[in-house]
């Protein structure tokens, strides 16, 4: 059972958020690690281009941002959020909370930066809901009791959770140099065989060396136009009737 705290407004729960009741052929995409951008053709990173890909298709997703990339793009992010599409925290730097609980260390100031750094970028005051996804998934009770300390953390929503992939990712096809399309068959038999849920994916990489050969724009690209064929639809996060809840929608 999820346990909400609400000392003080503070909406992150001790077990991560999932999106159970997403109907059957109902997708909510997600992406992480963002933003970048890449010049010139090639692999890489392409935020902007994704987010305007997507939007040119009416489907708009979430964007679980870092920090220290928000503050180095902000036209991007505030272009991203433009365009439609849903603009989430994912820490200012990509560390392992239950690591640094572990070590008696705060997971709370990488939390609130990347926080601070969204709703500065984008003009959101204190009381705006921001989504909140914990690096890797990992989360715990015991991180939630620091962050629950954090007043400012006090309309941070989450951790959110995903469904898809179970195992690889797609920076799992990116680090082997495997092409788009071996990526994108890799997804479709999944979301087939699951038929619904959060997909968890990649605009960039936390680590910089495998964000250089990121190719999920391409990928979806080709995953989009196929999964409307077999009549799949898409939604944000914050039409999940979970999350919903979560965020006082």
């Amino acid at each position: 059972m999820l346990t909400l705290y609400i000392k003080e407004y503070c909406v992150l729960h001790d077990e991560t958020i999932f999106a159970h009741s997403l109907p059957d052929k109902t997708l909510a995409l997600t992406f992480d690690d963002g933003p970048g951008v890449t010049e010139g053709k090639g692999p890489g990173p392409r935020t902007l281009e994704l987010a305007e890909y997507l939007a040119g298709e009416k489907v708009f997703v979430s964007f679980f941002f870092l920090g220290q990339r928000v503050r180095a793009l902000p036209d991007v992010v505030r272009e991203v959020h433009a365009l439609g599409h849903l603009i989430g925290n994912h820490t200012q730097d990509h560390p392992s909370l239950d690591v640094l609980v572990a070590k008696n260390q705060t997971p709370v100031t990488t939390i609130l930066e990347g926080d601070l750094a969204i709703r500065e970028t984008l003009g959101l005051d204190a009381q705006a809901p921001v989504l909140f996804r914990a690096p890797y998934g990992n989360w715990n009770a015991d991180v939630a009791k620091w962050a629950r300390q954090e007043s400012r953390l006090a309309r941070s929503v989450g951790p959110i959770g995903w469904d898809m992939p179970v195992r690889e990712g797609d920076w799992h096809f990116w680090g082997h140099y495997f092409p788009p399309q071996e990526a994108a068959d890799a997804f479709m038999r999944e979301i087939e065989f699951t038929g619904r849920g959060v997909i968890d994916l990649h605009d960039h990489a936390s680590d910089p060396k495998l964000g250089a050969v990121n190719r999920t724009f391409e990928m979806m690209q080709l995953l989009v136009p196929l999964l409307k064929d077999r009549g799949y639809s898409f939604v944000r996060l914050d039409e999940i009737a979970e999350i919903k809840v979560a965020m006082g929608l």
